[in-house]
């Protein structure tokens, strides 16, 4: 990974920038999508570390993959390759193409590569109808059950938010259990930002 670029105070500004997105990227998807947009043009991040692709600098500083929650967002708003894509998320890059094939997104003409460069993007045949490898669905429920599971679980949160604080929780959880218990919730994090974005995305009038 080449080393650092930074030449005055817009470079450290920007740095900082992306050191908080970096910190906030395992509480949701927002900082990860925020560094994807910005990587090659907004704030046009590379600049700071030349010959590292945003995946790379993402795969560098987070300890686990971020989970399947991530591919849509990306597959919507970014210019990353399915590859990219599928290395951030942790998934396969079959599962990335049948998303791709699925998911009513507009996707850019070119991708960016891991290598910096832009090309045009390759549409692959890939067989949609089967299941996606990462996640079976182990049972026949129906989307109707989803949604009472998701809302039992909101609801679960919401009442546990009100009674008591981050810290109160957290020190309730066994020592030996601590280090599971943070990458478990923020797994968690990411899967119910993914379902906050398809929401918003969806203009869910609620």
């Amino acid at each position: 990974m080449t080393a650092v670029a930074i030449t005055g105070a817009g470079d450290l500004r920007d740095q900082r920038w992306l050191d908080e997105r970096i910190s906030a990227i395992e509480d949701g998807i927002e900082a990860v999508l925020d560094i994807a947009r910005n990587w090659s043009d907004g704030r046009c991040l590379a600049r700071l570390h030349p010959g590292t692709s945003a995946q790379d600098y993402i795969l560098a500083r987070v300890r686990h993959p971020l989970g399947r929650g991530v591919v849509v967002p990306l597959l919507a708003e970014s210019n990353w390759s399915n590859r990219q894509i599928a290395a951030v998320a942790g998934v396969s890059r079959n599962t990335v193409n049948q998303l791709a094939q699925v998911v009513p997104v507009d996707r850019p003409a070119e991708t960016l590569g891991a290598d910096g460069r832009r090309r045009p993007r390759v549409v692959r045949a890939v067989v949609i109808d089967a299941p996606i490898e990462e996640e079976p669905i182990a049972d026949d429920r129906t989307y109707p059950a989803y949604w009472a599971d998701l809302t039992r679980i909101t609801d679960l949160i919401e009442s546990l938010s009100a009674n008591a604080d981050a810290p109160t929780v957290a020190a309730t959880v066994p020592t030996r259990r601590q280090a599971a218990t943070a990458r478990r919730l923020r797994k968690l994090g990411t899967y119910l930002g993914g379902i906050a974005w398809s929401l918003e995305r969806n203009g869910d009038p609620s």
